[in-house]
């Protein structure tokens, strides 16, 4: 899966011109020094790719489980001036690294969260960001106690295109939400039977790994603390491999606001390895992730939520007063600007680019004692507890154990 999409980052690249940025950008007097915890196969697309076109970051180090392994992705990608690191804790123990990246597999998100601030660095932590709601108290905890930047990669969310639909929801003039929905699948093919992602004791499984349309779900119709989570149905497609794994999920839950007493019904999809057409046909066609939002008034659509960056479009039906489609549709494309970076961002960057605008943000604010100023789109972490809680309410309806960490003393 990272393959594809480290193929569609380049395309985009290409197709965009960000050779010529790239070898064009200037650094800053004193860049935030980066390593990332694990020679991870989407490394380049998540963080070096964006950090070649930030001034305030550059790319020091990459730690594996052996040395070879942190050389071989550094020869693989060309980085210069890179250092290879043979373990995590070496990478962690260097004082010239103030910030890492991870993207280890979901059991171990939040023991190494919790060592990179113990040992003194800020860290983005690829999505899900911990195994469990619990987990992320633990790291919650852990980033007041040490004063240190945690971010969950949900790159989608810092995106302009999400925050202008979320705008027209919350603008009052297409009624209230009535029911969401999202998918998001991958053809069977590209996982192999091996993946991490099919390894519960990993944390793996599609609920975890595809928690894209959970997250959009969240977000897009407002959950918060004061909103409750009523999972009505969880229906799985186990792995045979392992019973306790979900190849794919099919939730249905209501979100009910109790300050408004608004209730969206929400209906998601995951599936890491969709069944082929007749049994041999893979089903690219069903690749790209979508979500579509029912208010009193219009009905929203949002394609390519995920990867908005290499194209998408929001389409605005219109009802009519009974709360019949209209046919009359606006389509609008956000790739700059927005109702929260305004100004800033380029119509070039990817989600992973604007989620790296936010995250150095936050730290230099960090760094300069300015701990509550916010950068202009932000993913706290009691949002991303909220989601995570999301997950383990959709285990628990499945009748499926709650993933647990490795490595964490409960």
């Amino acid at each position: 899966m990272s393959n594809i999409g480290e193929l569609a980052v380049k395309i985009h690249n290409w197709r965009a011109g960000v050779g010529k940025h790239k070898s064009t950008q200037q650094k800053s007097a004193n860049p935030l020094r980066a390593g990332a915890i694990s020679a991870a196969a989407i490394n380049w697309t998540a963080f070096f790719d964006p950090i070649d076109t930030h001034p305030d970051i550059v790319l020091a180090g990459v730690a594996a489980r052996s040395l070879a392994k942190a050389e071989a992705q550094i020869a693989h990608y060309n980085l210069k001036d890179v250092k290879a690191y043979g373990s995590y804790e070496e990478l962690l123990a260097d004082p010239n690294i103030d910030v890492v990246y991870t993207a280890l597999p979901n059991g171990l998100h939040a023991e190494w969260a919790i060592k990179a601030m113990e040992a003194g660095k800020h860290i983005l932590v690829e999505k899900p960001i911990a195994s469990n709601a619990s987990d992320v108290e633990k790291i919650k905890q852990c980033s007041i106690r040490t004063g240190k930047v945690v971010l969950e990669a949900m790159h989608w969310q810092f995106h302009p295109v999400a925050h202008a639909v979320r705008e027209e929801i919350e603008s009052g003039k297409h009624g209230k939400i009535l029911s969401f929905r999202a998918r998001m699948t991958l053809p069977r093919g590209t996982l192999s039977a091996d993946d991490i992602r099919l390894k519960y004791d990993l944390s793996g499984g599609a609920t975890m790994d595809l928690s894209y349309v959970l997250s959009a779900a969240s977000y897009f119709c407002g959950l918060d603390s004061t909103t409750s989570i009523d999972i009505q149905k969880a229906v799985p497609r186990l792995s045979p491999g392992d019973p306790k794994i979900d190849e794919a999920m099919d939730v249905e839950f209501v979100l009910t606001d109790h300050e408004t007493g608004v209730e969206a019904f929400c209906t998601t999809h995951g599936d890491l390895l969709e069944p082929k057409l007749l049994g041999i046909v893979p089903r690219y066609w069903n690749m790209m992730p979508s979500c579509a939002i029912e208010l009193e008034k219009s009905q929203i659509s949002l394609d390519n939520f995920v990867g908005p960056h290499m194209s998408h479009s929001i389409d605005i039906i219109e009802k009519d007063s009974k709360g019949n489609a209209t046919g009359k549709k606006r389509s609008l494309h956000f790739y700059k600007g927005g109702p929260k970076w305004g100004d800033r961002g380029e119509a070039w960057w990817t989600t992973y680019r604007y989620q790296l605008e936010a995250f150095v943000e936050m730290v230099r604010n960090v760094q300069q004692g300015k701990n509550h100023t916010m950068p202009p789109c932000w993913l706290s972490l009691d949002e991303s507890q909220l989601v995570m809680s999301v997950i383990d309410a959709v285990y628990e309806n499945a009748g499926l154990p709650k993933r647990e960490s490795r490595g964490l003393v409960a």
